[in-house]
């Protein structure tokens, strides 16, 4: 019997992924630091995603690609400016576990991939960490602090872990 239920418990761990995917909870300003380390040029943004059709349905556990068009502000040093524009969007998977495109007509907060050819890409995974809610008032103020220092200290990062 003892050989059996090793046996079993094998067959379902090689079956495929057994415990659920643990995120870190997001954090806008702990991205922030990390996309600052990052090669790329990343913007900050507040905005909606809209789709000119239907995003693709993905099977599970399937990565995927759409066109959407993003509307709203880009963050600077020291002031939001305008920007409208399509925003190739990659959402992609870890085993079962995936993101999910944007929800369209909902202002968020996202983190844009500048590619030399002035276009823009955004890119989430399993754990989102690029598209997270509206910041706060007090949030978008710890934004504009990180801009300034090129990076967001203690402060920021505590800024973002309240509610």
């Amino acid at each position: 019997m003892r050989g059996t239920s090793v046996g079993l418990c094998f067959a379902m761990l090689a079956g495929g992924p057994v415990g659920a995917l643990s995120c870190m909870a997001p954090n806008a300003a702990r991205t922030f630091n990390e996309l600052a380390e990052a090669e790329a040029t990343y913007y900050v943004g507040i905005g909606a995603f809209t789709a000119p059709s239907a995003v693709p349905e993905l099977p599970k556990g399937q990565s995927g690609s759409a066109r959407m068009y993003f509307e709203g502000e880009l963050f600077s040093r020291l002031e939001t400016v305008p920007y409208a524009g399509s925003v190739g969007v990659t959402v992609e998977c870890a085993a079962v576990w995936c993101a999910s495109f944007p929800e369209r007509n909902q202002d968020l907060l996202v983190f844009l991939e500048a590619g030399a050819d002035r276009s823009m890409t955004l890119t989430e995974g399993p754990c989102p960490f690029r598209v997270l809610p509206v910041p706060t008032q007090e949030q978008r103020g710890a934004l504009f602090d990180c801009m300034k220092e090129h990076r967001c200290g203690p402060d920021q990062i505590t800024a973002f872990e309240r509610e």
